[in-house]
Order: structure tokens, then sequence, then C-alpha cells
């Protein structure tokens, strides 16, 4: 998953590891993509926290502006034209997305040291939206002995659709062939 994307799948993974449902579905491993543990601009302050959970309970559709920068997505200029006319790449947020959002990064940080699935996190390292030290962040907490950190040197938010897409690809599709033939190995 990518961004929110990537929080959503360690969310996920996390809270319905020991469950069969999760457990039937064979996952093999992770991939994260800049997820947003570390928003550019610091952490919340815990009033701003304990406004939005209140204020999402009493107008949970409320909508905010929270002022995205497309600029900051892509460095590949017809990339960033497509992304600046897309309709569903927005800066708006409900109260109650926002805070859901916000304890879901919280729930992350103090539970992503009992991930035991491998994973792979890729971050631009200029990312001006998500500070790639929250993907190191995690990266250090994660105690599966399967895990990669890439960054992406000069690469913005979206790596994959970044000027040097083609070595995130191919980054991403030598670690899916080694989590298969891994996977493909039998049990000693």
């Amino acid at each position: 998953g990518h961004s929110l994307g990537g929080l959503i799948v360690l969310d996920y993974a996390l809270r319905s590891a020991a469950e069969p449902e999760f457990q039937a579905l064979n996952i093999q491993g992770l991939i994260v993509s800049a997820p947003p543990i570390q928003p550019m601009g610091g952490t919340v302050s815990s009033a701003r926290i304990l406004l939005a959970r209140l204020l999402s309970g009493l107008l949970p559709r409320l909508t905010l502006k929270m002022g995205l920068d497309k600029s900051g997505l892509s460095r590949n200029p017809q990339i960033s034209a497509q992304l600046a006319d897309d309709p569903l790449v927005h800066s708006y947020v409900t109260l109650r997305w926002g805070s859901e959002t916000l304890d879901a990064i919280a729930w992350v940080k103090a539970h992503v040291d009992r991930l035991a699935l491998p994973i792979l996190i890729t971050h631009g390292e200029a990312d001006p939206i998500i500070a790639p030290a929250g993907s190191c962040q995690i990266f250090q907490q994660i105690q599966s002995s399967q895990k990669t950190l890439t960054l992406y040197p000069g690469s913005y938010h979206e790596p994959h659709n970044d000027v040097d897409a083609e070595v995130v690809v191919r980054d991403l599709v030598n670690w899916c062939d080694r989590r298969l033939e891994a996977s493909a190995q039998p049990a000693v």
C-alpha cells in the first residue's frame, strides 16, 4: 500500500495476524510505500488530537482543507500534470477521517514491533509530504528478520511515479520474486 494505503496495510496486518481468516490468505509479505507515520511539519499536538476527536464525534462530516501540495508527489512533469488535473487528488478531509487516521498512526507506531511478516518499506528521500524518518523509525521497531528499507535519493512522495520509477518498479518486482522463491522452498 502507498501512503494512506500503507498505513491501512500495516494496521490490518497487525490487528488481524492472529485471525484464521488472515492466516488463510497465506500472505508472504507486505510492501509499504511512504506510510504517513511522520507527516512533514512535525507531529500533531495532543491538544489538536483531543480537539479533533471531540469535534469528529460532533461534526464527523465537517470538511477541512489539509493543504496538500500536489507538486510534492512527483518530479516527473508528465505525472505532475496528470496529478494536478486529477479530481481524486485533493486536500480535503473530514474531521472523522482525520481523527481515525491519527488514531491509526498512533496504534501502528505502538504495535509495529509485533510485525512478523516479511516487509519492504520504500520512501522517497526528498518526500516533502511525509518525512522518510517515519519509515526509518518503524523499520527499526519491526522485529521481523526479513525486513528491507529502501530510500530513493531525490524522489518525492510517489517514488513509483517519480523520474526514477523504473528503478523503483524493478526493486519491487525483485523483492516479490525473492519472496515467491522463498515461499516455494520446502520447509526444512
